[in-house]
């Protein structure tokens, strides 16, 4: 079954959450999936899935050899076993952890300390024991 285009974002983490188990080739599709902690099996296109792949635990149920991808019954094995076996909790835990850290640093550099390193400001000290108390929690 070939899900509907969806028009907004919002439109295919609904759809997803619908499902009980998801086979989807597209990396967001998959990161939706795990999010909501519907099952689901990667078809790999790009390499860039395997990050999130290791991090969140699944990596054997994302498929990349060409000779897989083409063989029903593998690809229907790797959703059975998704099915049965679920999620990890205590790695997808560690793995919102670590991304939430990783955000707060972008976000926090981003927003306020690499805008004034841009513009080649120096960033007073009374300014950054600040900025660390309210972002860098």
């Amino acid at each position: 079954l070939l899900a509907p285009l969806p028009k907004e974002n919002i439109d295919l983490v609904k759809l997803i959450a619908s499902y009980k188990g998801v086979i989807a080739s597209r990396f967001h599709a998959n990161i939706i999936a795990t999010s909501l902690r519907v099952p689901a099996v990667a078809l790999v296109w790009n390499n860039k899935m395997l990050g999130f792949a290791e991090l969140t635990g699944c990596r054997d149920r994302y498929i990349t050899d060409l000779k897989d991808l083409q063989n029903a019954d593998v690809i229907l094995n790797k959703f059975d076993e998704a099915m049965a076996n679920g999620f990890d909790e205590e790695v997808i835990g560690k793995a919102i952890l670590k991304t939430k850290k990783q955000m707060a640093y972008i976000l926090g550099e981003t927003s306020f300390e690499r805008n004034l390193r841009l513009f080649k400001k120096k960033i007073p000290k009374s300014v950054k024991v600040v900025y660390r108390k309210i972002f860098k929690k």
